[in-house]
């Protein structure tokens, strides 16, 4: 069974799952390269919600270097629809995620360490991004699990 949804179908799941009185999360990034902070990632925000929707941002906006996604889209999907702490998966069809987030409109949105700092966001998005969830009623959380990086892990071995 796929857990792979488009995100344009996403929003009446969201609704459904809210008015079961479920809380729902996002948890969004690249994750072209999963290991094990990402699993790390993955188990607290599962913990800090009852539906768990991860979504990946589409090859074409990876502007993380050379030979990057390391994995494609469709790969990365078939890699996360195999983790039981993941509920759904979609890909994110724009480069950030404000959009996602005004029509999906989780009770949270989940980010790494790496992000809480927001003078320190690698992508400068996080500011609007926390906006963006708060004006649709939610909060957003930061798991403090020790940072990886897929970056790093692929320069050290050459492979970026």
């Amino acid at each position: 069974m796929t857990k792979f949804i488009d995100c344009k179908n996403l929003s009446e799941i969201v609704e459904n799952k809210k008015a079961q009185g479920l809380k729902v999360g996002l948890a969004h990034g690249c994750f072209d390269f999963i290991h094990l902070g990402h699993i790390r990632h993955f188990k607290s925000a599962k913990s800090l919600c009852d539906f768990l929707i991860v979504s990946l941002t589409a090859d074409e906006f990876i502007s993380k270097g050379e030979n990057r996604p390391f994995y494609k889209q469709d790969e990365r999907v078939e890699f996360l629809e195999n983790l039981e702490m993941i509920d759904v998966i979609t890909i994110n069809p724009d480069k950030t995620s404000i959009e996602l987030l005004k029509m999906l409109k989780p009770n949270i949105y989940i980010k790494g360490q790496d992000y809480k700092d927001f003078s320190k966001d690698p992508t400068g998005m996080i500011e609007l991004e926390a906006q963006a969830i708060k004006s649709v009623g939610g909060t957003i959380e930061f798991t403090d699990d020790e940072k990886m990086s897929s970056t790093k892990i692929l320069k050290d071995f050459g492979l970026s």
